[in-house]
């Protein structure tokens, strides 16, 4: 099995003839027109509009990971490899409510649930994606991370421990940052660990991927990105998804070959809603 580096080709991201502005527009005034009627029911409603805003936080998720689907699957759309494109299918709003389960669980188990949390959207999300008419497999569990997730995990608690002692034991001051920066590293590790998982256990028929960057090259991908948007204040946000796409790009291995000429074009429509409500959101895939 030979191995293509997807750094010796380019993925062509193109455009519609036909501009999205009116779609993102419409996505725009859904968000103004919602707190339009939310600030009317604040005033004239006060008891309607707690319940409504109630409502509103717990179907926040549901719209977030919906968005990210809705925006993942616009991207792809727009993305060819040798003349033919990606796409994804499935529901955005089943999506949506998964990141609202699977986030009542991480907070029911003070967030060990975790690992498990982003295994399963991943899954829902890799298994409906597809190269032309070929589909991806996603075979990854939380069970294979959480080992490794407990450490960052264990830090954190100690970290939080600590902190009592510091008011009795100015050395424990000390400990505790220790602790801090400790998990800090173990959180930017533990990312690229998950990472590098995620790529291995995709599949695409007899086709596989490998992540060919050490973790610490990964940690210092996430962390420089990190710094570059708080030291600009979110002004550097282009500039971190170019240089997340070139890191990629250039140590992504394909392991296979693929018959190309039979591989039929995807016919994906795509709905550029999606991308106009990840704007206003400010939800962006890294």
């Amino acid at each position: 099995m030979g191995a293509n580096q997807l750094r010796r080709r380019t993925l062509r991201i193109y455009r519609h003839r036909q501009t999205a502005v009116p779609r993102f527009l419409k996505a725009v005034g859904i968000v103004v027109l919602a707190v339009i009627l939310m600030g009317l029911l604040v005033w004239q409603q006060p008891m309607v509009a707690a319940v409504l805003i109630f409502g509103f936080y717990i179907a926040m998720p549901i719209c977030i990971g919906a968005i990210i689907y809705s925006i993942t699957r616009y991207r792809l759309t727009r993305t060819r490899w040798r003349g033919i494109r990606f796409g994804l299918q499935g529901s955005a709003f089943n999506y949506g409510a998964q990141v609202l389960g699977y986030g009542l669980l991480t907070g029911m188990t003070l967030g060990i649930y975790k690992p498990y949390m982003n295994m399963n959207l991943a899954c829902t999300m890799l298994n409906n994606m597809y190269f032309g008419d070929q589909r991806f497999t996603f075979s990854g569990t939380g069970s294979d991370l959480i080992g490794r997730y407990m450490i960052f995990y264990g830090l954190v608690v100690a970290a939080i421990v600590s902190i009592f002692f510091a008011f009795v034991d100015p050395m424990a001051l000390l400990v505790t940052l220790l602790l801090a920066v400790a998990a800090m590293v173990a959180w930017f590790w533990y990312n690229a660990e998950e990472l590098r998982y995620q790529v291995s256990k995709l599949r695409m028929n007899d086709v596989e991927f490998a992540l060919e960057a050490s973790n610490w090259q990964m940690a210092g991908l996430f962390i420089t990105n990190f710094l570059l948007l708080v030291f600009t204040l979110g002004l550097a946000y282009p500039w971190v998804l170019v240089r997340t796409a070139r890191f990629m790009a250039g140590h992504l291995a394909v392991i296979g070959d693929l018959d190309y000429a039979a591989i039929l074009q995807a016919q994906t429509e795509a709905d550029a809603t999606g991308e106009g409500m990840a704007e206003v959101f400010d939800v962006g895939l890294v």
